[in-house]
């Protein structure tokens, strides 16, 4: 099997990194520990164009939502016949909800928007290849403020990986 993953899998791969890295799982323990015998504790959500009840949700309940969206698009780096090596840029979206977030007697996560963020980065950018190269690597925008408005405070961490398709 290649090392270079499928186009079609990265934002799967992506979500993958952040539900088994360590900070992640430790908000999943909190939420855990908050809310005994609750099954949905990741707020890591895959966006496929049907997950904003899921946002919402997330943002209502804990105060915390990151939203990997479909990719933001690619630039080819080689091609051989129909095969193609492609750099994709992915974004993925920290959403805080600083009322709820704060309100941690109510199951607010009590985290700061821009730490969660900072951990999207590290939790990506840490993940290596058997081989030992990168798996993600910051964009030239590593991230960037994209909203503070209704109540909500929306980071987006810009990476891009290779892949082929």
């Amino acid at each position: 099997m290649s090392a270079i993953p499928n186009t079609s899998d990265l934002a799967e791969i992506a979500k993958d990194c952040l539900v088994a890295d360590s900070y992640f799982s430790g908000l999943s323990s909190a939420i855990t520990e908050a809310n005994p015998g609750t099954s949905d504790t990741s707020i890591v959500v895959l966006d496929d164009g049907t997950a904003d009840p899921t946002i919402k949700r997330h943002l209502r309940e804990r105060g915390v939502c990151v939203v990997i969206p479909p990719l933001l698009g690619g630039d080819t780096r080689d091609r051989a016949g129909t095969q193609f090596v492609l750099d994709c840029d992915l974004v993925v979206k920290v959403q805080i909800d600083p009322h709820r977030n704060k309100d941690t007697e109510h199951g607010g996560l009590g985290v700061k928007a821009l730490d969660v963020a900072l951990n999207v980065m590290r939790a990506l950018c840490a993940r290596q290849r058997h081989n030992g190269g990168e798996f993600f690597k910051p964009a030239q925008t590593a991230f960037e403020l994209l909203k503070f408005d209704n109540g909500v405070l929306e980071y987006g961490v810009f990476v891009t990986k290779e892949t082929r398709a």
